[in-house]
């Protein structure tokens, strides 16, 4: 039976009660290439990407009473920063602590151009939708919806167990209609569907239905995208397509679409700043993720866009989850507890004056119809959300609570996931693969220098920057940066847990926090004009999966160093996604840190050491999976080096005493034996 999926929302501190160490979270359910081998054709697109934004564009093809129009005919528009952040509500009744600085999708421009995606189907894998709502039903295809709690075609939440308003939120991100009522959408003319199934306990997510709802029953096998605001990242989940039915089922979308392939968006999850593991992180909490998005396996197929969160000061959310593999950077917010609508930090102007970044606002978007259900009711936090604001005298901006305000990794993949839906109205013949490139070459590089920068925020005060040096002996900090190097240096005992923007030998901006970047909409849709002008572009969906090899079996490890664990060589082709996969008995998990180094030199972080694992004790996994995106387009041939950074398994981290979760830790020294750790590697190419 799968483990209970978590939907990544975050939640305020005030209302998350604390659970047991493995308890599961939303991200929004969770809370709070050279591009074809040919140098000329890579020149060709990234000259599209490159072009001024004020180049002729397509004339607007769109009809209807609002067309050619952005979200400016929709009364709550103003609060949608993610799409238009110059002209927003916030722009001029925020304070600097919450807002500045931050970027939008630059979307509006496309919207005035007609794409907002037209006969493109959504379908919402979450708690439910209420399709019904007055945002929705315009959109609404019940014939793309199912309701594992029911066996009815009605994904309504209030028909479920938990009656969670998640997935409605996610669902307006993505579709809500341009009517003259509430929000937009990004897509405000894409299709969506529902598949109630998050949430609703392991009689509800069984086997079957995972491969039901991930387009194996006729009613998913009609969605164009997929969106997956919910996840599974504190466990050691086997990464194996006979064994893990996400894996199997994510990797079955590539067949979608007539042979083109679904496209599957996911949250990266909302762990970064989540204080209810403490004591898994210890005094080194809020300096690093010390859990990982790949934990969740179906993160690691390459086919799925894995989705990081930024909030409207430009910097990555307070709670979104980090590693290699991100593939992109949305919108998501803070947690918007401050003012009517989110828009004060929360900070004194003191505070403010010394630059610290406090809270500010999250995104805007449907609830479950009325106030009797979901986040928006009488009690909630700001007078929005209890349906008490006016910026008119006597005109409510919320009177019935249909809208509410949320944030999460769980509400920065839907971003995603309507600006791909408008990508595939402009261009219904892109493949997967193509959707995944457009979003590449049209990310933005965004939050530059963050490892450098010292913590100082509504959360926390934090006196060292993030890419602080480890000391693997006491998991502790000392008081100077690292760089690459230090991390594939056999016999170093010190090591960063961030490394920041990297540019490989391909030429490609990488980062842990943020993947390839924030998209651009406006360069994404030009982009994908040109992939239609010219085919010869265009990737097939089909792509060769090596098996995995075994690169190392190791009977002994010696903690408190970095040591090279094995070493293989690369094939022909261009890399697309470098994975591993680990088994181990008596082999303290928590503690081991995994590097790698390409033949072309550049360095990637796959797990850090001292993550959560070393609160659990964990010594024993079969198939655990790790990857990076970190090496996309970078040559694969030559020699790849897998290294260990391997902290102390017997002090907790931050040096704040023993530890004696790992039984299997060395009773004396930093060696152990009598223990067994398989390494396998492979090379997924382009």
């Amino acid at each position: 039976m799968p483990p209970s999926h978590s939907p990544y929302r975050r939640e305020p501190a005030r209302l998350r009660g604390h659970t047991a160490a493995r308890a599961l979270r939303w991200a929004g359910l969770l809370t709070c290439v050279s591009l074809l081998g040919c140098a000329a054709v890579k020149q060709d697109v990234q000259q599209a990407v490159q072009a001024p934004s004020g180049a002729p564009q397509a004339a607007c093809h769109e009809t209807g009473p609002y067309a050619c129009q952005s979200g400016e005919t929709e009364p709550l528009y103003t609060f949608q920063w993610d799409l238009d952040y110059a002209h927003s509500y916030f722009q001029t009744h925020s304070d600097a602590g919450a807002y500045g600085g931050g970027y939008d999708l630059n979307i509006a421009p496309v919207h005035r151009m007609g794409y907002k995606g037209q006969g493109v189907k959504v379908l919402v894998i979450d708690s439910g939708v209420d399709l019904a709502h007055e945002d929705l039903v315009a959109n609404a295809d019940l014939g793309m919806s199912w309701n594992f709690a029911t066996g009815a075609n009605d994904p309504h939440p209030l028909l479920t167990k938990d009656k969670q308003a998640h997935g409605t939120n996610v669902a307006g991100i993505i579709a809500a209609a341009q009517n003259g009522r509430g929000m937009m959408g990004i897509a405000p003319k894409a299709r969506i569907g529902g598949a109630a199934l998050v949430l609703q306990g392991d009689a509800v997510q069984t086997d079957d239905n995972i491969r039901q709802a991930y387009g194996g029953a006729p009613w998913s096998a009609q969605a164009d995208v997929i969106n997956a605001s919910f996840g599974v990242i504190q466990e050691t989940e086997r990464y194996d397509p006979q064994h893990n039915v996400k894996v199997a089922g994510v990797h079955h979308l590539k067949t979608l679409r007539a042979g083109k392939g679904a496209i599957f968006v996911k949250a990266a999850g909302n762990a970064f700043d989540d204080l209810d593991k403490i004591n898994l992180c210890g005094a080194l909490t809020g300096y690093y993720d010390c859990t990982n998005p790949a934990n969740d396996a179906q993160a690691l197929e390459p086919n799925a866009i894995v989705t990081a969160a930024l909030n409207a000061k430009g910097q990555a959310s307070s709670y979104s989850s980090a590693g290699s593999m991100l593939w992109v950077t949305g919108l998501g917010g803070e947690s918007g507890e401050h003012g009517n609508y989110g828009e004060a930090s929360g900070l004194t102007a003191q505070q403010i004056a010394q630059g610290r970044t406090g809270d500010g606002p999250t995104l805007f978007s449907t609830d479950i119809s009325g106030c009797d259900a979901g986040p928006s009711a009488a009690g909630a936090g700001t007078a929005f959300m209890r349906g008490e604001s006016e910026r008119i005298a006597g005109v409510k901006d919320n009177p019935r609570c249909d809208y509410a305000s949320m944030n999460g990794t769980s509400v920065a993949a839907p971003t995603i996931s309507g600006l791909v839906a408008v990508l595939l109205s402009v261009n219904p013949d892109l493949s997967w693969r193509d959707v995944r490139d457009i979003l590449r070459l049209s990310a933005r590089t965004i939050d530059q220098g963050y490892e450098k920068r010292t913590r100082s925020d509504v959360m926390q005060t934090l006196s060292l920057p993030y890419n602080s040096l480890l000391d693997l002996r006491s998991n502790s900090l000392l008081k100077r940066s690292g760089v690459a190097a230090d991390m594939v240096k056999p016999g170093a005992q010190a090591v960063p847990l961030e490394l920041g923007w990297q540019t490989n030998a391909a030429g490609n901006a990488y980062a842990n926090w943020y993947g390839l970047g924030l998209p651009d909409a406006q360069k994404a849709v030009d982009l994908a004009l040109r992939y239609k002008a010219e085919p010869a572009l265009h990737k097939p969906a089909a792509q060769s999966i090596p098996e995995f090899v075994q690169i190392a079996h190791k009977t002994q490890l010696t903690y408190q160093r970095v040591s090279l664990l094995g070493e293989f060589m690369g094939g022909e082709g261009m890399v697309d996604s470098f994975q591993l996969r680990l088994d181990g008995k008596q082999v303290c998990l928590g503690a081991l840190g995994i590097a790698v180094q390409s033949p072309a030199g550049t360095v990637s972080l796959l797990k850090l050491p001292m993550d959560h694992f070393a609160g659990y004790g964990e010594s024993d996994f079969e198939q655990y999976g790790l990857g990076s995106h970190a090496f996309y387009g970078e040559p694969a041939k030559g020699r790849w080096k897998v290294f260990a950074l391997a902290a102390n398994p017997s002090r907790l981290a931050g040096d704040a005493g023993p530890n004696y979760a790992c039984t299997a830790a060395p009773k004396k020294g930093a060696v152990a034996h009598k223990l067994s750790l398989k390494v396998q590697a492979r090379i997924i190419a382009q």
